[in-house]
């Protein structure tokens, strides 16, 4: 539920109670935000600010049970309603958050008991991708599902990846084996076509599709 907070008048603040959030985010616009709980519920929000007073007030949108299981992490797209749930199972899920329906969902990857952040990216953010258990980084083709690649290079669990906003054929891992990686993937974006259709392998393994173009490590 939410209620007024005792925040000050300067936040305008509310607070949320009741349910146990796993991860959320906020839209680019500052409209909406997305949270997914524990109890296998996507929460939607409105966010609205008074012009005048400066008072943001949050109201409940929807709320939706995620058939697949238990959500662990959330990653949204720029668009603001296409998004991105990891599940306890390891299944990987692209989720419309505008039109709340499950348009597709990720396979190649593992993660066993660990938590991992997908992203989405590329050019217009046609692609997907995600660490993995087996060292692996994956990417495939958003609309599609197309495996498109695996690279290898880490040799421990990948557990977050980020695209560079400034180049959308630059993407950056971090691993359980105290390195950063910065990956090129114009091959693979360039594999996956106008309609992702084809690319250096298929719906259960790609090529390598990236090049390592720098390592950092850890002190």
């Amino acid at each position: 539920m939410l209620r007024q907070g005792q925040l000050g008048a300067k936040w305008g603040g509310m607070v949320w109670e009741g349910l146990r959030v796993n991860d959320l985010q906020v839209t680019a616009s500052g409209e909406t935000l997305v949270a997914i709980c524990s109890e296998q519920e996507i929460v939607v929000m409105d966010v609205e600010r008074d012009s005048v007073s400066g008072v943001v007030t949050v109201t409940e949108a929807y709320r939706d049970t995620f058939a697949p299981g238990p959500i662990l992490s959330l990653a949204l797209a720029v668009d603001g309603y296409s998004a991105l749930l990891f599940c306890a199972d390891e299944g990987l899920h692209y989720w419309d958050v505008r039109d709340r329906h499950l348009k597709g969902t990720y396979q190649g990857h593992s993660a066993g008991r660990y938590v991992i952040k997908p992203a989405f990216g590329g050019h217009a953010q046609s692609l997907v991708a995600s660490g993995s258990q087996d060292c692996s980084v994956y990417l495939w083709h958003r609309d599609t599902g197309y495996l498109l690649a695996a690279m290898t290079g880490h040799v421990g669990t990948v557990n977050a990846v980020a695209w560079n906003p400034a180049n959308p054929q630059v993407l950056a891992s971090v691993s359980d084996d105290s390195t950063v990686r910065i990956w090129g993937v114009a091959a693979a974006a360039a594999a996956a076509g106008s309609d992702g259709s084809a690319g250096g392998g298929g719906g259960g393994g790609g090529g390598s599709g990236g090049e390592l173009v720098a390592k950092a490590a850890s002190g």
